[in-house]
């Protein structure tokens, strides 16, 4: 059973890579029917991709926790809300073109970081610590979407690409769009820097003590405040906040990668 769970996701890592080249094909030839079929082999993954993460749950007894089981979930969370968006919008379905080669990225950077399941240390059997996770990689979810629609609208800006983007959302559908999942992640990334630092102070006696991992948190935070700030208070639309969204977003890529930090406590 304990290699059920590796073979699922496995298996989702192909469905979801059909999904890729369905959307690419969809997208360059203009075959709506193949884009739908896209959108159907991502349920598929994402229902073996569940599968894989709850069993791996189960037979750990805890939370993700290791750069496997962290990443794993974080493809699965942003391929849910995906699929989520796409029951309510058909024309968000564009999306998937940048979704899933980026969900299929953070997959196969999680398996090069593969280990067995193993027991948790104390300090990091808590319950404060599985809300920090569920927080974090909901948030991760906004984040991620909004960035592929960001993607979508600036390649649209460019004469070659434009034309197989015909289909895609309204600037102002885009514009929108993306400040409604940055309002959500930044919620939950506020309450993963709360539930967070309640943790540390059960774990280490210290509710912040500034080292990497909660100094690049706090930072990525607040330029997604900053984000939200020019776009409702002082109305900022179009390239400009598009721009800024997609620099919000590589300071996340910069926090996961680039900080040193536990294994244990990957997301930022």
């Amino acid at each position: 059973m304990g290699r059920l769970d590796i073979y699922l996701v496995l298996t989702a890592v192909v469905v979801y890579g059909l999904a890729t080249v369905l959307f690419l094909t969809g997208t360059i030839f203009s075959k709506e029917r193949v884009t739908t079929w896209a959108v159907r082999a991502g349920f598929l993954g994402m229902a073996l991709h569940t599968g894989g993460v709850i069993l791996r749950w189960w037979i750990s007894g805890h939370a993700p926790s290791n750069l496997y089981e962290l990443n794993s979930l974080g493809g699965l969370l942003a391929v849910a809300y995906y699929l989520w968006n796409v029951r309510k919008r058909q024309d968000l379905k564009i999306l998937g073109l940048v979704l899933f080669p980026l969900v299929l990225l953070l997959i196969g950077y999680g398996f090069t970081k593969f280990s067995e399941v193993e027991p948790l240390k104390p300090e990091y059997q808590s319950f404060w610590l599985t809300l920090h996770i569920i927080f974090a990689f909901t948030a991760t979810a906004c984040y991620v979407l909004s960035f592929c629609g960001s993607v979508i609208y600036v390649l649209r800006g460019f004469k070659i690409a434009a034309p197989y983007l015909e289909k895609a959302p309204g600037d102002r559908i885009l514009n929108d769009l993306n400040a409604r999942l940055n309002a959500l992640g930044f919620a939950n990334h506020a309450l993963m820097i709360l539930t967070g630092a309640i943790w540390a102070q059960q774990a280490w006696g210290s509710y912040w003590s500034w080292d990497p991992i909660e100094t690049w948190s706090l930072i990525t935070w607040l330029v997604y405040g900053l984000y939200l700030h020019l776009f409702f208070t002082l109305n900022w639309r179009g390239k400009r906040i598009q721009i800024l969204n997609l620099l919000a977003f590589a300071i996340i890529v910069i926090s996961y990668w680039l900080v040193p930090h536990l294994p244990v406590r990957n997301f930022l």
